[in-house]
């Protein structure tokens, strides 16, 4: 196994992002279920990357999840500062391999 990394996702990361969320929803896109996810494109994705924080974890220069950190929602009230996380993807091949499990 390769070294691992944790990092803010940048703008040149786009594709390998789609592309790992193509895969990690291709599941539920042939459920017929209609889903932001299932419908990403690059532009929605470097639109995520950009303007929200998502963290990418890389082995061997891969990328092979990712999830979401989701600023405050959209609230009328000063007090309303929650962060959601929320998306974590993972490539199919590295399922139930113990990442994004709790410990």
């Amino acid at each position: 196994m390769g070294k691992d990394r944790i990092r803010i996702a940048t703008k040149e990361d786009a594709p390998a992002y789609l592309a790992l969320i193509q895969e990690s929803f291709q599941e539920v896109k042939d459920l017929g279920i209609d889903w932001p996810s299932t419908n990403a494109t690059l532009e929605s994705v470097t639109e995520n990357i950009e303007t929200g924080i998502a963290l990418v974890l890389e082995r061997d220069d891969q990328l092979i999840s990712t999830i979401t950190i989701r600023q405050p929602w959209e609230n009328n009230s000063p007090f309303h500062i929650i962060l959601s996380c929320g998306g974590l993807r993972l490539r199919t091949n590295l399922r139930d391999k113990g990442l994004g499990r709790n410990s």
